[in-house]
């Protein structure tokens, strides 16, 4: 039995029956791939160095292969046989004991190489199903995402088709509202000219007037009395011409009142602005003498009682004096014994005792500021401002 080995690698030939071998010009086999990667670098044999041609080489050998099940049965039999035969002294026994060993290698080494061939082809197997249970997985979580993703998006449309319907419910309110003022509209005009109208009857010349009686009457040749006449038999339209003329002149008449009335409380109001600012300066002056009153009244009291050694109570007038006034200054009784101030001061009251409509209708809280707030009676102020301007002295002892 031949056992042949591959000079490159190291290997026995045909150790596994898949494994493909070539042979050179020369006679020697290695293995192809060994072969063909020693030629890429070299053109010589491995073995003996002869010149190789590559058209001149076996590409494949075929061998007889024996099976595995008989190799396997074999193999114990060879084994046997050889422990057998080791006992025999003899130099023939070593050599067969040498080939029967040799053998049993040979195809050991054969049976490794083929299990680890089956076990890359597994390696590779289970590599391969691996990645297609990785591929599978992240075409998992791909289809997972996608599927997340339309959800997300389905949520997303179905809440804009809520929010549509809810906004095409307040369009359909909107339009219903619309509608509704369009109506209201309508009206609003019609009456509207009819006011228009109106009023060009009421404040309109009198051809005007008579124009928009033949309006109504719808005879344009017509004149204003017999347009009068056809419309109104009763003679209505008649009287609201007239009643139209009359009250047109009472408001044009009206209006000029209202100006000089208006005219008036203005002045009013100026005098009045006056004679508040008056009022109040009077009061600041009035307050200042107090408080210096007050003050000669605590530095008199303490003189006095530096000199006596003992402490002086204030007495009741000057309590009197210190303490600020509160009542209002009253009108001053007029008697027999006028004077041109008091004089001066009826006059005034009675100006300020006339009415008029804008005086009575306006409301005079609002405007006056919070110093002019503190006087109540105008009559009390322009009594105040006349003791001013007739005697200063009189208004400190009045208070």
């Amino acid at each position: 039995m031949i056992i042949a080995q591959c000079v490159i690698c190291q290997e026995l030939l045909g150790g596994a029956s898949e494994e493909n071998l070539l042979a050179l010009f020369c006679g020697h086999v290695f293995h192809v791939t060994c072969a063909e990667t020693w030629l890429k670098s070299s053109s010589t044999c491995p073995q003996c160095r002869l010149p190789v041609a590559r058209r001149q080489i076996i590409r494949r050998l075929y061998f007889s292969a024996i099976d595995r099940a008989s190799t396997s049965l074999l193999l114990p039999e060879v084994t046997g046989q050889a422990q057998d035969e080791s006992v025999l002294p003899c130099a023939g026994s070593d050599n067969q004991n040498a080939a029967t060993i040799a053998l049993a290698l040979q195809k050991a080494r054969s049976e490794v190489v083929r299990l680890n061939n089956a076990v890359s082809a597994l390696k590779t197997d289970l590599e391969s199903a691996q990645k297609k249970l990785k591929n599978s997985e992240n075409e998992m979580k791909t289809i997972s995402s996608l599927y997340s993703e339309a959800d997300r998006l389905y949520s997303a449309e179905r809440q804009k088709l809520k929010q549509a319907r809810i906004e095409l419910s307040s369009y359909k309110e909107l339009l219903r509202e619309a509608e509704s003022i369009k109506l209201e509209g309508l009206e609003l005009r019609k009456k509207m000219e009819e006011m228009q109208d109106l009023q060009t009857l009421i404040a309109s010349s009198e051809e005007a007037a008579n124009d928009l009686l033949r309006r109504y009457t719808g005879d344009p040749k017509a004149s204003a009395s017999a347009a009068v006449a056809s419309a109104s038999p009763s003679g209505g339209l008649r009287t609201v011409c007239r009643w139209a003329a009359v009250l047109r002149s009472e408001l044009t008449s009206a209006r000029a009142k209202i100006q000089q009335y208006r005219a008036e409380a203005h002045r009013l109001r100026r005098v009045q602005a006056a004679a508040t600012k008056r009022v109040l300066t009077a009061e600041a002056r009035c307050a200042e003498q107090k408080q210096r009153l007050r003050h000669l009244e605590s530095e008199l009291t303490t003189v006095r009682s530096a000199q006596s050694g003992t402490p002086v109570l204030p007495s009741t007038s000057s309590v009197d004096l210190v303490s600020p006034a509160t009542s209002t200054p009253s009108t001053p009784q007029m008697g027999s014994q006028a004077t041109p101030e008091s004089v001066g001061l009826q006059t005034c009251l009675r100006y300020v005792d006339m009415n008029t409509p804008d005086l009575d209708s306006l409301s005079w809280a609002p405007n006056q500021n919070l110093a002019a707030a503190k006087v109540s009676r105008p009559e009390n102020a322009l009594f105040l401002f006349l003791t001013k301007e007739t005697s200063p002295g009189l208004l400190c002892n009045s208070t």
